[in-house]
C-alpha cells in the first residue's frame, strides 16, 4: 500500500483494509486501490467496527447506519439527538446519548428499540446477554470524601436490581 495511505483515517476491517477521507468510507484491495466508496456528508462522523458490520455515524444529529463489508447500507437508524458513544455488542446496539437527559438506548439488530433506560450519573460501562433480556450498566459517583460504584441490572420485564460498592470502580 501506498505509504501516504499509511497511518491517518486508516482501519483494518475483518481482514481488509478502510478509510475515512472527507466524508467518504472507502474500502480499498490488496493493492490500495478503491473497490467501493459510500459518501456520508455528516457534521460530526465517527466510525465504530461492529464484528460483522461497520456503523457510520453522525454524533450531532444521531444517525446511524450500519453498513456491510460490501458498502450496502443493511439499517438506518435516527435518533434525532446527539450520540455520545455507540457500541455492538452481541448483534446488538447501544447507542449512548448525552442530550437534556442521559439514556441508553438498546436496539435489536434490525433496529427496533428493546429498551430505553434513562441514566444519573457518570456512566462507566454498559453491557446486555446474549438472549437480549438483561442490560447491565455501571456509573461511577464521586464526592469530596467517597468514591461509589453503582451496577444497574434492567430485565426486559422492568425489574431493576442495584448494587451499590464503595470505593471500587465498575468497568
Amino acid at each position: 500500500i501506498d505509504n501516504e495511505l499509511k497511518g491517518r483515517n486508516l482501519m483494518f476491517f475483518n481482514g481488509e483494509l478502510i478509510k475515512w477521507e472527507g466524508s467518504n468510507l472507502i474500502f480499498l484491495d490488496k493493492e490500495g486501490n478503491d473497490k467501493w466508496v459510500k459518501d456520508f456528508p455528516f457534521q460530526d462522523p465517527q466510525i465504530i467496527l461492529g464484528d460483522k458490520f461497520i456503523y457510520v455515524m453522525d454524533k450531532s444529529t444521531g444517525d446511524i447506519y450500519k453498513v456491510t463489508k460490501n458498502g450496502d447500507t443493511q439499517l438506518r437508524i435516527q435518533l434525532k439527538q446527539p450520540i455520545f458513544n455507540l457500541k455492538e455488542e452481541k448483534g446488538y446496539i447501544i447507542a449512548h446519548i448525552k442530550d437534556l437527559e442521559d439514556k441508553l438506548v438498546f436496539f435489536d439488530s434490525v433496529g427496533s428499540t428493546i429498551i430505553d433506560i434513562p441514566i444519573e450519573g457518570n456512566v462507566l460501562t454498559y453491557s446486555i446477554d446474549n438472549d437480549g433480556k438483561n442490560f447491565v450498566y455501571s456509573i461511577l459517583n464521586t464526592d469530596e470524601s467517597n468514591l461509589e460504584s453503582t451496577l444497574f441490572q434492567h430485565k426486559k420485564d422492568s425489574q431493576v436490581i442495584k448494587l451499590d460498592i464503595n470505593n471500587e470502580i465498575i468497568l
